[in-house]
């Protein structure tokens, strides 16, 4: 499996001006925008750090006070979306293998394996830069990377993530894993915004995202009545970016 299910919105191309500017933290390069103590971390699809909406929701943000910072975690395949994730005219439906070769244990997308010490070199730039506390957005991939994330930093740093259509579940248990015992490991609150009808199947956004779903009881186990989740049925996974 993929992190992605059949339906799920294709690539939209960014039509936003940057407010921001890029570097490299330890040869992981990053977006970053806006400045302060108090910071977000935003980890995109797969189609990387320059898809969509994402770098005008970082700017957005950090209008309202947020020193935001995204991260390019994924190889690019075929040079990517600037050099992140797959690229623009990647038929998805078609090459569907593909990703899911590039999410196994052995991908170069690999949260566990891969991507999580990308985004902890990007973390550490941030917390280096004056942040003494963030929060995290994931969207799709990003919220199945975010979890790891959520495993290994401390819960006076890490204060809150969100994961937008997301997609831990599928991800998690594509590569054969258990993404229940993924989250018991996390050490702060979510909040969900999963897609669709939770009893689809074929790898939408299910019922353990929702109150009373096995994921979301595990995360109210370790932090009870802080968590929140909202479902959008009408919605396609991936509508946010």
């Amino acid at each position: 499996m993929a992190c992605c299910p059949a339906g799920a919105e294709p690539y939209l191309a960014s039509d936003h001006k940057d407010k921001g500017r890029k570097g490299q933290a330890n040869g992981v390069s990053y977006y970053q925008t806006g400045r302060g103590s108090v910071g977000l971390l935003l980890l995109s699809d797969i189609f990387g750090w320059d898809s969509g909406r994402l770098r005008a929701i970082a700017d957005a943000f950090a209008e309202k006070g947020c020193n935001v910072w995204i991260p390019a975690v994924m190889d690019p395949l075929e040079g990517g979306t600037d050099g992140d994730g797959l690229p623009p005219d990647f038929n998805f439906g078609g090459r569907f293998m593909e990703v899911v070769a590039l999410s196994a244990p052995t991908g170069n997308w690999n949260p566990e394996n891969v991507t999580m010490a990308k985004a902890d070199n990007v973390i550490k730039a941030m917390l280096a830069s004056g942040v003494t506390k963030f929060g995290l957005i994931g969207f799709c991939y990003g919220a199945w990377l975010g979890m790891y994330v959520a495993g290994s930093i401390p819960a006076e740093q890490l204060i809150y993530e969100a994961g937008a259509h997301p997609s831990m579940v599928a991800g998690k248990s594509g590569v054969g894993k258990e993404p229940i015992a993924l989250s018991a490991m996390s050490n702060c609150l979510w909040m969900f915004f999963p897609c669709g009808d939770p009893i689809a199947g074929k790898m939408k956004e299910g019922p353990e995202y929702d109150v009373g779903g096995k994921l979301f009881k595990t995360l109210e186990a370790k932090i009870p009545g802080q968590n929140r989740t909202r479902r959008f049925r009408e919605m396609t996974h991936g509508f946010v970016t």
